[in-house]
């Protein structure tokens, strides 16, 4: 199965790496494939820059080690193309 997880989940397990948040990351990735979004990782960043500038560090050794695909998030999307939900 291919499971995305929320930008304020993955800030979570970074934060708190022996959190039962992290456990769960864990077991997604042993166990499925772990989906994120271009947009989830810019925005992973902005919220570290912003709130956790000194742990920076950190999230960039969370998503070196983590195992997950990396789907491209287009920046501009025609509403057009697309029907109304």
């Amino acid at each position: 199965m291919r499971i995305m997880i929320d930008t304020n989940v993955l800030i979570s397990a970074v934060l708190f790496p022996n959190s039962q948040i992290s456990l769960l990351i864990k077991k997604v990735t042993e166990t499925h494939v772990l989906i994120l979004c271009s947009y989830i990782i810019d925005e992973l960043y902005e919220v570290f820059h912003r709130k956790f500038k000194d742990r920076i560090h950190l999230l960039d050794k969370f998503l070196y080690k983590l195992a997950y695909e990396l789907i491209y998030t287009p920046t501009k999307i025609k509403a057009v193309e697309y029907p109304e939900i």
